[in-house]
C-alpha cells in the first residue's frame, strides 16, 4: 500500500499517486496534487490577456505584449517583448566574438552530418537540381546578352529605359 500525503493547496490527504514525481522535494513528489495542479495551470491560461507592467522599462502594457514562459505565476516574462529583443540585441552585439566561435564549434561538429544530408538531397532530387541549373544558366545567357548590348551601344539603351521600350524579364 501507497503512502499518503497532504495537498498543500487544497488540504485534503490523497495517494502519492495523485502527486506528480518531483526530485527536488523530501519525498520526491509534488507540493500540490494532480487536480490542484490542473485548476492553476486552467487558471493561468484562461486570462491570457489584461494589463501588465515591464519591470525593465515600467510601461503598463497587455499581456500579449509579453513572451510566454510557464515557469512564471502568470505565464508571462517580466520584461515586455521590446525590453527583450533590445536586450538580446546588445548581448549579441557584446558578445559576437563568443557567438563566432562557438558557430565554427557547431559547423565542425557537425560538418560530417550535414555532408550526408546534403548528399542524400542531392540524391533525392536530382532533377529538381539539373531543372534549376538550366534556369539559372539561361537567366546568365540574358544577363550576358544584356551586358554586350551595353558595350555596343550603352546610349540606345539607356534611352530605350527611360522610354519604357527596354524590359528585362528573368
Amino acid at each position: 500500500m501507497s503512502d499518503m500525503k497532504k495537498c498543500s493547496k487544497c488540504g485534503i490527504e490523497k495517494d502519492e499517486s495523485e502527486f506528480q514525481k518531483n526530485n527536488q522535494t523530501r519525498d520526491g513528489f509534488g507540493y500540490h496534487c494532480k487536480e490542484c495542479r490542473r485548476l492553476i495551470s486552467e487558471f493561468k491560461h484562461r486570462f491570457p490577456y489584461g494589463p501588465k507592467t515591464c519591470s525593465k522599462c515600467g510601461i503598463e502594457k497587455d499581456k500579449s505584449e509579453f513572451y510566454i514562459n510557464k515557469k512564471l505565476n502568470d505565464c508571462r516574462n517580466s520584461w515586455c517583448k521590446g525590453c527583450c529583443r533590445k536586450a538580446n540585441r546588445q548581448w549579441r552585439e557584446q558578445n559576437k566574438v563568443h557567438l563566432n566561435k562557438m558557430s565554427q564549434e557547431k559547423y565542425i561538429k557537425n560538418k560530417k552530418l550535414n555532408y550526408e544530408i546534403i548528399k542524400e538531397y542531392r540524391i533525392k532530387n536530382n532533377a529538381q537540381i539539373k531543372d534549376k541549373r538550366v534556369m539559372q544558366n539561361e537567366k546568365l545567357k540574358k544577363l550576358k546578352e544584356l551586358d554586350e548590348i551595353d558595350t555596343i551601344d550603352a546610349g540606345i539603351k539607356e534611352k530605350w529605359a527611360k522610354s519604357g521600350k527596354l524590359k528585362v524579364v528573368l
